[in-house]
């Protein structure tokens, strides 16, 4: 195994035993009900997608393998907690995925029965690009929403939708979500993301993609007869100048800010070590799927990707950052105007895209809050 897979299964490890943690929790708060267990459900959501992400598994087969298990795992709660299902089915779904905090979903169970034991044990058993010979050449957004509308009307008989929730390649998928399954989806909260792969953004995912590729350890179609560690380090340094702005390097926040005593220590714990982490073929994969992003593109729309937007009948809510490098409020002001009902408000930050994911961030986590709730509210 190499340090960097064995990085990362460690990291899952981890993750998972913080999910295992959560689940005694869950029963022992679902027991009581109250607030509490829906909190710690959310919480154990947020794990869930951290493993996801530490793993690198971004493909159908990952997201379809882990649909089954989320299902085996819900319906089993459901059985022993109708009530507390009841109250977590009515607070929506979410996507939140990409690489810096890109996916999604779960809840857990009693009587000295490990209800989430089986999901858990799958995020450690089911393959990914880098480890799936006949991995499919593109997965696309379609496949995932795809995926998990079988898992959630197909599996959990899920009706409806309030809300469909995502940053980055998430919002993405929140978009694809409403415009896919237009009588499903409620509404829809677009943070730092578009309906389509813009031009420009396309040439930056071309970049990493002929990095990964100029790799000798590359051997075409996206597979790897090693890991390109020198790649994938360039691969880093690349997304680090684009997943944050110029004015954030220029007021020298990962200093101020991140705590970091200088740009090269900056670039080498936060950019060269989380991708060091993750598979060749993985990240391949991913920006793959990001680069083909459409709303349009399917069987439904043919590629008019107004004719998508205007058939999205969900509210919307467009949230760009103002120094978001990927996906420009430009974007998202062009697709308002195809929208039937929308509204954008854009985060005032220059953390660039990295302000929709604001751990951290508290003038741009406040923002979002509020502006989320607001628009809920109205």
């Amino acid at each position: 195994m190499s340090s960097q897979s064995g990085k990362s299964s460690t990291r899952v490890e981890s993750a998972v035993e913080r999910i295992r943690e959560l689940n005694d929790r869950i029963v022992k708060s679902a027991k009581q009900g109250g607030e509490e267990s829906i909190r710690a459900y959310e919480r154990m959501l947020e794990n869930l997608a951290e493993a996801q992400e530490a793993a690198g598994d971004r493909g159908s087969d990952w997201i379809r393998e882990f649909a089954h298990a989320q299902a085996n795992f819900t319906r089993q709660l459901a059985e022993a907690f109708p009530a507390l299902l009841q109250r977590l089915g009515a607070r929506g779904t979410g996507n939140d995925t990409e690489n810096d905090t890109e996916n999604d979903t779960d809840i857990g169970t009693e009587n000295d029965t490990d209800i989430g034991g089986e999901a858990t044990d799958r995020v450690r058993d089911v393959p990914g690009a880098a480890d799936t010979e006949d991995y499919p050449a593109l997965v696309t957004m379609t496949d995932n929403v795809r995926a998990q509308y079988s898992l959630l009307a197909g599996h959990l008989g899920v009706t409806r939708v309030a809300a469909a929730y995502g940053f980055s390649m998430g919002a993405g998928q929140a978009y694809h979500w409403a415009a896919l399954y237009p009588d499903f989806v409620q509404r829809a909260i677009v943070v730092c993301g578009s309906a389509r792969t813009s031009v420009h953004n396309r040439v930056f995912l071309s970049g990493l993609l002929r990095t990964l590729e100029a790799a000798p350890e590359y051997r075409g179609n996206g597979r790897f007869g090693a890991e390109p560690a020198a790649a994938v380090r360039a691969f880093a340094h690349i997304y680090a100048g684009w997943g944050l702005s110029q004015d954030f390097y220029r007021e020298r926040l990962y200093e101020t800010a991140l705590g970091a005593p200088d740009l090269a220590s900056f670039l080498r714990t936060d950019w060269e070590k989380e991708f060091g982490a993750q598979r060749a073929a993985n990240l391949y994969a991913q920006a793959l799927t990001w680069q083909e992003a459409d709303i349009s593109a399917n069987e439904l729309y043919g590629g008019d990707l107004p004719r998508a937007l205007g058939a999205i009948t969900a509210r919307v809510l467009l949230l760009p950052s103002a120094t978001d490098l990927y996906f420009r409020v430009a974007d998202n002001e062009a697709e308002l105007r195809n929208l039937r009902s929308a509204e954008l408000a854009v985060i005032p930050s220059i953390w660039g895209h990295r302000a929709g994911n604001p751990r951290g961030i508290l003038a741009d986590l406040d923002f979002l809050t509020s502006r989320v709730r607001v628009w809920l509210d109205a």
